[in-house]
């Protein structure tokens, strides 16, 4: 299942609604996001949602306010669970 919301100036009130629904880890396996206002706020939120989900294979989040700050809060908490898992980190 294929969810694209490009374009939509999508922000942190609807990154909250959308990441409620990756938590409850449905079909959906391809998400694109691009080109809306997530900044690092968002980021953070639908990282941790990422954390609860094992069905997503593919998000596009490209072209939106993300920052450094935001590519951490989004990449950071699955990194740490995956090497986690690899018992590379305790």
């Amino acid at each position: 299942m294929h969810l694209s919301l490009p374009d939509n100036l999508l922000g942190f009130k609807e990154a909250q609604i959308i990441a409620s629904m990756i938590r409850k880890n449905p079909m959906l396996t391809i998400l694109n996001l691009s080109y809306n206002s997530f900044d690092h706020s968002a980021a953070l939120i639908l990282g941790d949602a990422l954390l609860k989900n094992s069905k997503l294979k593919a998000l596009d989040i490209s072209y939106n306010r993300l920052g450094d700050l935001g590519v951490r809060n989004l990449v950071y908490p699955i990194l740490i669970t995956n090497l986690c898992k690899l018992g590379v980190i305790d």
